[in-house]
């Protein structure tokens, strides 16, 4: 099974790509302004 997982609970935003127990691909960014503030 394959698992997109998206972060965005606070400034470090985090996607990563699951497929099984391997983590495909994974993006880490730290934002000065949370997510709503555009």
């Amino acid at each position: 099974m394959k698992v997109l997982a998206i972060d965005t609970s606070n400034y470090v935003m985090g996607v990563s790509l699951i497929e099984e127990e391997n983590v495909i691909g994974e993006i880490i960014t730290n934002l000065t302004k949370n997510h709503s503030v555009r």
